[in-house]
């Protein structure tokens, strides 16, 4: 980063409702580049009062003053010795002489996309630095930004690249609105640049190769190799292979050789194993096994882990690239997950090869977070380039909308990402519950796109910002919220897997109680009574807020509700009933709730797609019929 001023004088870009300074774009600027400048403007006019006229293309003659979005021919003589190479990634470039102000970054388009996003980038860093733009949470109400009559620039230049390439958070978008916030990721910079790696990257092979080919396949601890569960399409996509065998190396390198000519810009070709079990026990694999990893159960067999074997086989793989591709850099992309996740014990990686560990910190509990980071440490040790794709919020109650937040790890192990060769984040769990988690959700992207600044400075602003005069009592709430998170993960017996998430269910019980949520509440409405003569947005928000605690108690009861339920196998009917009506003002709530507060059909997908129905209702069709055919214990 580098910022300095530069001895000129100030530069008036609008003054009483008058914008002096048109804003100019060139005609072949890529489509992020020139939505980015009619944004621009936007604020601009919502700031002032004035908008910019924007032109398209160089004018003639030059005007005397103006905001120039991207590079032009006419930099060279407006911006005398000014370096507009950007030789890094991403870079970034705002510069002001007095007389006009650049805003631009390098840009490139991959083949019919574009890959790097400089100038859009450079244009919400603008917003934000200069002109105090905020998007607390994606639409109008989480937006903020200070009215003025004036806007002026000192001279200046400042430049930066992100270290992360990587920043990808999959918030949902409602891209068929014209509204700027509702592409809320892209306003906080979290499009990045760096090719990612395919996920499980052989789930095509048992169609392709189990016919011609059965020995690419891994010999299972039953002595076959066949699929390791049913036969189901599921396990068709989870099947492993024996990466011993030299000629699965030679297949994946003909495959990703033809696929890679067919795409002359594609930086990376696919070597993560596909998800699930079914590991190859012949003696060839197992001889490329390290007897020193860590110790592991596979079904009733305790073993090592995978790491080194896997290893040797990525480096075959990106020795074979290499060879075939000797002037392209291509990396080899793989991952650091289930029985390859701890780091290799004696195995060094090529350079070639690019690591995509998956792990749940700083969203976990305290002992989990420092093994993880450990093993993160000790793979920076033996690898060119790390990438970090957390499953954050899928254990610790985000499916269901409850606060997965962790202010205070996360302040810490962004930083730790950056100093231990981490260019990207992949956050495949963000959730759109920005009620019970804005925070949260803000702080990881603001530190995505720059994780060394200083996360509590962005905090403060977040609450200041957001809540005025109340921002101290909210900031109370949610760290509340936070102390409530840190006492479910260090729960006894707290996992990050899919089998905790009954024993999680009964253990929200005992965290949410009534005297629990009476405290939250009483901070809020605290923070009501502090705004209540301000100005109305402040108003809005804590109520936007006050919906999240709504429906974190509606939550809870309905797991009481359903316990009965479920004690009942459906014949108290009165149970039955008390959970139905909970889950329809549940409903209710979802549709009342400001936009973007709680992502309703998100949470009900995700209470059926992990069978939790009868856990978060509504009851199922099966105690629905049983309440009907019983007594009503209240009626009797």
């Amino acid at each position: 980063m580098v910022a300095h001023s530069v001895s000129a004088a100030e530069l008036v870009l609008v003054e009483k409702g008058r914008s002096l300074a048109p804003l100019v774009i060139s005609t072949d600027a890529p489509p992020a580049s020139v939505a980015a400048a009619k944004n621009l403007a936007v604020y601009i006019e919502k700031i002032s009062g004035a908008r910019p006229e924007l032109i398209t293309g160089a004018p003639s003659p030059l005007p005397s003053h103006a905001i120039w979005v991207g590079i032009q021919p006419a930099m060279t003589n407006l911006f005398s010795g000014l370096d507009i190479s950007f030789q890094k990634p991403e870079e970034i470039l705002i510069a002001c002489n007095g007389r006009h102000l650049l805003v631009a970054g390098r840009d490139r388009i991959t083949g019919s996309n574009q890959t790097e996003f400089g100038t859009a980038n450079a244009v919400y860093t603008f917003l934000q630095k200069d002109l105090g733009v905020r998007w607390l949470w994606p639409g109008e109400l989480g937006e903020d930004f200070v009215r003025r009559d004036k806007i002026s620039l000192s001279p200046s230049e400042y430049r930066f690249h992100p270290q992360f390439r990587t920043r990808l958070m999959y918030y949902p978008r409602e891209r068929a609105k014209a509204d700027v916030n509702t592409w809320w990721d892209v306003c906080q910079r979290c499009r990045g640049s760096a090719e990612l790696p395919p996920s499980h990257s052989f789930q095509d092979w048992w169609e392709l190769y189990h016919e011609t080919h059965p020995d690419y396949f891994a010999l299972l601890q039953n002595g076959k190799r066949a699929l390791p569960e049913d036969g189901s399409e599921k396990s068709k996509k989870s099947v492993k292979l024996c990466v011993s065998n030299p000629r699965v190396a030679a297949q994946w390198l003909d495959n990703a050789e033809k696929t890679l000519k067919q795409n002359p810009h594609q930086a990376t070709a696919g070597a993560f194993p596909n998800d699930g079990g079914g590991w190859c026990f012949c003696e060839r694999c197992k001889a490329w096994d390290n007897p020193n990893g860590p110790k592991v159960m596979y079904g009733d067999l305790e073993y090592v882990m995978l790491t080194d074997r896997y290893v040797k086989f990525w480096n075959i793989l990106a020795r074979g690239l290499k060879e075939r591709f000797p002037d392209r850099e291509i990396f080899v992309g793989t991952g650091a997950y289930s029985k390859y996740r701890t780091p290799p014990v004696a195995e060094i990686l090529e350079p070639n090869i690019l690591v995509l560990y998956v792990g749940s910190f700083p969203v976990t509990c305290e002992a989990q977070r420092k093994k993880e980071k450990a093993d993160w440490k000790a793979w920076a040790d033996k690898a060119t380039v790390l990438l970090y794709r957390p499953n954050l919020f899928g254990y610790s109650g985000g499916p269901w909308g409850l606060p997965s937040i962790a202010l205070k790890n996360t302040i810490e192990d962004m930083p730790f990402l950056a100093r231990n060769k981490g260019v990207g984040l992949v956050v495949d769990s963000a959730l759109n519950n920005f009620a019970t988690m804005g925070p949260q959700n803000y702080l990881i992207a603001q530190l995505a796109y720059d994780p060394l600044q200083d996360g509590r400075a962005l905090l403060d602003d977040y609450y200041r910002r957001g809540f005025g005069p109340a921002a101290e009592v909210v900031r109370a709430y949610f760290e509340l919220l936070e102390e409530a998170h840190d006492r479910f993960v260090e729960w006894n017996g707290f996992f990050t897997g899919g089998g905790y998430r009954k024993k999680g269910i009964e253990v929200f019980q005992l965290i949410y109680t009534d005297e629990f949520l009476d405290r939250a509440e009483k901070k809020l409405l605290d923070a009501r009574g502090m705004v209540a003569r301000g100005p109305a947005i402040y108003q809005q928000r804590v109520t936007f807020v006050r919906n999240g605690l709504e429906f974190i108690r509606l939550q809870v009861r309905i797991m009481q509700a359903m316990k009965r339920v479920r004690a009942t196998e459906g014949k108290d009917a009165g149970a039955v009933r008390t959970a139905v009506e909970l889950c329809n003002e549940r409903e209710k709530l979802f549709q009342r709730a400001a936009p973007f507060a709680l992502d309703g059909p998100r949470i009900n997908s995700q209470i059926q797609r992990c069978e939790m129905r009868d856990y978060l209702g509504p009851p199922s069709e099966a105690f629905t019929k049983a309440a009907a055919r019983t007594v009503d214990p209240d009626e009797e």
